[in-house]
């Protein structure tokens, strides 16, 4: 019984810690793209980085989220059989 309480604990702990609020969130829907993945980039330093992606198979619309302190540049770009630019927006808290 000990065991499995303290399991339970480690269990709750993990998850609680592991789970970022993300207060910015992309919805879209992109006529035409049927496959391939959309990503949510943004600069680190000096460098581009994915903070979210997700894989569009059949379906074109897509939701990304990332956790924003203040506005700043994001990029939209997609790998996948079409070749196409990155979007650029500046996001902030809320839906965009």
């Amino acid at each position: 019984m000990k065991k499995t309480l303290t399991l339970l604990a480690l269990s709750l702990i993990l998850f609680s810690c592991g789970k970022e609020n993300k207060n910015m969130i992309v919805k879209g829907q992109i006529k035409g793209l049927k496959k391939g993945t959309l990503y949510l980039q943004k600069m680190i330093d000096t460098a581009l980085v994915s903070v979210d992606s997700i894989q569009l198979f059949g379906d074109n619309n897509f939701l990304l989220s990332d956790n924003v302190v203040s506005p700043e540049m994001y990029y939209l770009s997609y790998k996948g059989a079409v070749k196409g630019k990155k979007l650029m927006f500046f996001g902030e808290k809320g839906e965009i």
